[in-house]
């Protein structure tokens, strides 16, 4: 049996809920950097210690940003914006 086809709407609402989480991902990981930077200033980070926060950091964001998305909060907001 064949599959229906997606409508164009189903579409770009993939596509908008799609771009919108990757922007969310960056700037948590964005902000995580910031941090990281300023604790590195203040404090003189190990090179290998920045590097392992920079991938928990990394790692963090895209669990926190799957998290909003399963819980429909990134949804609503994204709606939020759109309309």
């Amino acid at each position: 049996m064949k599959q229906p086809k997606p409508s164009r709407e189903l579409a770009r609402t993939r596509r908008r809920y799609f771009f919108s989480m990757m922007i969310t991902c960056i700037i948590i990981f964005a902000i995580g950097v910031l941090i990281i930077t300023a604790f590195d200033v203040l404090f003189g980070l190990n090179p290998w210690l920045r590097l392992a926060l920079y991938i928990l950091n990394f790692i963090a964001a895209d669990i926190i940003t799957r998290k909003m998305g399963n819980t429909g909060f990134l949804r609503r907001f994204i709606d939020a914006i759109h309309r």
